[in-house]
């Protein structure tokens, strides 16, 4: 793929998820009677913006995705070349670290000794906290070892999921397994229970299809190819077919003719991390040739908004390109520069195949 096309594709993934946190943020904790009341029948439809500095803010999730990009950025330089490489961990789990102090944390001895210095640390509106999850912050306050193996404690929220589009994008090479299960660890640092680290693994595996796989292929082969290559990891779990009927249930609703208001009801509310997957695989899927509409019907609904937001928009931004996004969408969006430079940063590494 020529860099230029690649580059609108990253960039397209993180601002997509973007722009469908900083849609869905200001009605993350509304239901959609409320929603509607306030913004019309049609729901939210268009930004709203602070008052202070007349952006379209985003919420955590934006900034958890550009410290995962951080530390595999950092990994990658430090020479862990091949996704399977287990030294890749400590890295994100650094990064993640330095988010914590953003959000008013006292630091923690950081997993490796080499971290490179934060670009993202420099950034002062990063300080803001924008209802960062509660486990998130729990589980990076404690010294415990965290893995798929060694779970750090029994949550499946969708604070996993939500920040690991970056999987998807920094290890071109690498097999849709190896994909998988970068997102499912990286999810696990944080998140222990099977059900919040296996759908990181697929939203992993779909994001990186959607970047690199540039044949034109359809969404749903690409979603199928990803549930298949973590259920030949995970299929043996008693968990997987809860998991793998869900999604199937998204695709399935996302070709019927019922309203997105029913369809996403009967998915869940996505304040988990199956859930929160789910959503954004139907609104992806139902909405695959239309951005707009795809991250309007993924924030409009009684849950997690922000976070079915920001997946929804990762997959439908990798798909589409930056380019072909609406204008309306990167007007007044927060970190719109920070995101085209780490859009360049993450190309850079993308290529990397030995320590600088």
């Amino acid at each position: 793929m020529e860099n230029s096309r690649a580059l609108d594709k990253i960039r397209g993934c993180l601002a997509g998820g973007a722009m469908g946190d900083a849609l869905g943020y200001p009605v993350e904790f509304d239901r959609l009677r409320k929603i509607r009341k306030e913004y019309g029948k049609s729901g939210i439809t268009e930004y709203t913006l602070d008052f202070a500095t007349g952006a379209a803010v985003v919420s955590d999730d934006t900034q958890m995705t550009l410290f995962t990009a951080e530390g595999i950025i950092a990994a990658k330089k430090r020479g862990v070349t091949e996704p399977a490489d287990k030294r890749l961990y400590p890295y994100v789990h650094s990064a993640y670290l330095n988010w914590y102090v953003t959000q008013g944390r006292k630091p923690v001895k950081m997993p490796v000794k080499d971290m490179p210095n934060s670009r993202l640390m420099d950034i002062p509106d990063l300080y803001i906290t924008r209802a960062p999850g509660i486990t998130c912050l729990n589980a990076l306050g404690d010294p415990k070892k965290r893995d798929l193996y060694k779970p750090i404690n029994n949550s499946k929220g969708c604070g996993g999921v939500m920040r690991v589009a970056p999987a998807g994008i920094l290890y071109p090479e690498a097999t849709l397994e190896n994909v998988v299960e970068m997102g499912a660890e990286i999810s696990a640092i944080t998140h222990g229970h099977p059900l919040g680290c296996f759908p990181s693994g697929i939203f992993a595996a779909i994001v990186h299809q959607a970047v690199w796989n540039d044949e034109k292929k359809p969404l749903a082969v690409m979603i199928k190819n990803a549930v298949d290559a973590a259920r030949n990891l995970y299929g043996k779990s008693d968990l997987w077919e809860d998991l793998e009927a869900l999604v199937d249930n998204a695709v399935s609703r996302a070709g019927n003719e019922k309203s997105d208001e029913v369809n996403i009801k009967g998915l869940g509310e996505g304040w988990v991390a199956e859930e929160a997957l789910a959503i954004a695989v139907y609104c992806a899927l139902r909405y695959e040739n239309d951005f707009s509409a795809g991250i309007i019907a993924s924030v409009n609904h009684d849950g997690d908004s922000d976070s079915t937001g920001a997946i929804a928009g990762n997959i439908l931004g990798a798909l589409c390109g930056y380019d072909m996004i609406d204008e309306k969408w990167k007007r007044n969006l927060q970190f719109d520069k920070l995101i085209a430079f780490f859009s360049k940063q993450c190309l850079e590494a993308s290529t990397l195949a030995a320590p600088l």
